[in-house]
């Protein structure tokens, strides 16, 4: 077993294995980083989830990155930058001339894919091909970071004053771009005051209400959430009938995201309609370090559950919001870390499970039971279920 960077060229000795074994008689595997369940059955069984989802997103499942975070002592929201990695990945980026090793700190500032006007704002365009010749960047439609956990460690070691230049820097391009979230982030991230209360009145939908409970400007949602008492009766099967997007796992009935910035659209699950009312239950835990709440995009909704029959309905889980539902036939619930909950879904309706978060790691425990009959109700359990659907004339009582 051979250790090596993730950057720059193959080492010497791997060269020299290559060329004098011949390739029938070798074979070259690369180990990946740890998934999440692996790590959390070693290295990180023994915290709370919150901690560990923080340290393994920030760590990016590397082992040796996990170790080092995991020796130095830390308390409160900001993560500590141990001194080894740093050195790491400062070693590592010398191997770059020196424009592009600049080019490369001021792209960490953003978290997540390049616009073409955003890498020529930041001065990187020229520097793109030894960047990915490199293994720093890579293109997938648009260039990104190979790894966001060694993103992380350059803007961690940024001097304030620099960092503050490059995110006004990408502010200024986005503002140009009409990315205005993303402009919005990039100015709080460079100190500079807002008008938030005149910026979220303009924003649509369950975007404006995320961002202002991650501001701390609380706002009651038009109508209350529509909610009832159910009997469970006997499991069903969950059929599931596509899976989609990167960070994303099924494993029986656990269904997990670990999302990073790179993943610029949607993860998740399908699963078949039942042709009788059906109860949900996802219970499990969920962590979540979306920017301003709803990601830089505007878009980056943690969790959405949605049915696309007999009508389109969707639930989107928020960190911080208070419970309620919006016109169409939309129901906004508050993230929590630890999730329990039921749900009523009609007969017919298709299950469509999705994350857009830009930085979280979610892990839930996903369960489907039939409602019992009128003649076994009595015995059967009862659960607090929220309802998809609910009348006009009960929506403005409730309201």
């Amino acid at each position: 077993m051979v250790e090596r960077s993730s950057y720059g060229e193959d080492p010497r000795l791997i060269l020299e294995l290559r060329s004098h074994y011949p390739a029938e008689r070798t074979r070259y595997i690369t180990l990946p980083p740890l998934s999440w369940a692996e790590a959390r059955a070693s290295m990180l069984s023994n915290l709370p989830f919150a901690q560990a989802a923080r340290l393994f997103l920030a760590s990016g499942g590397s082992p040796g990155h996990l170790r080092e975070l995991l020796a130095v002592p830390h308390n409160g929201t900001e993560m500590p930058l141990p001194q080894r990695v740093r050195a790491q990945v400062q070693l590592e980026s010398r191997m770059l001339s020196l424009e592009a090793r600049l080019a490369l700190e001021r792209l960490s500032v953003h978290p997540g894919p390049y616009s073409q006007g955003l890498l020529d704002a930041l001065e990187a365009t020229p520097y793109l091909d030894e960047l990915e010749r490199r293994g720093w960047l890579i293109y997938a439609g648009q260039w990104q970071f190979s790894d966001d956990a060694s993103r992380r460690v350059l803007y961690l070691g940024l001097q304030p004053g620099r960092r503050q230049q490059y995110h006004r820097q990408a502010a200024l391009q986005c503002a140009m771009e009409e990315q205005r979230m993303a402009e919005a982030y990039h100015r709080l991230m460079a100190g500079d005051t807002a008008d938030w209360g005149t910026f979220v009145n303009t924003l649509p939908g369950w975007t404006r209400y995320g961002l202002k409970a991650w501001l701390g400007m609380h706002e009651n949602l038009p109508m209350g959430p529509s909610t009832g008492e159910a009997a469970r009766g006997s499991e069903l099967a969950l059929l599931e009938e596509a899976r989609f997007g990167q960070g994303f796992e099924v494993e029986g009935r656990h269904v997990r995201w670990m999302r990073t910035p790179s993943m610029s659209s949607a993860s998740g699950i399908i699963w078949a309609a039942h042709d009788e009312p059906s109860l949900l239950h996802l219970k499990g835990n969920a962590y979540v370090e979306n920017p301003l709440g709803v990601g830089i995009s505007g878009r980056a909704a943690p969790l959405m559950l949605e049915i696309q029959e007999p009508r389109e309905a969707r639930i989107i889980f928020l960190p911080g919001i208070q419970a309620g539902a919006l016109a169409d036939n939309a129901l906004l619930l508050p993230l929590q870390e630890e999730l329990d909950v039921w749900f009523r879904v009609p007969a017919g309706a298709s299950i469509r499970l999705t994350s857009s978060a830009e930085s979280g790691l979610i892990d839930l425990e996903v369960t489907s039971y039939r409602v019992a009959p009128p003649p076994l109700a009595q015995s059967a359990p009862r659960v607090e279920v929220f309802e998809f659907f609910r009348s006009a004339v009960e929506a403005a009582r409730k309201s």
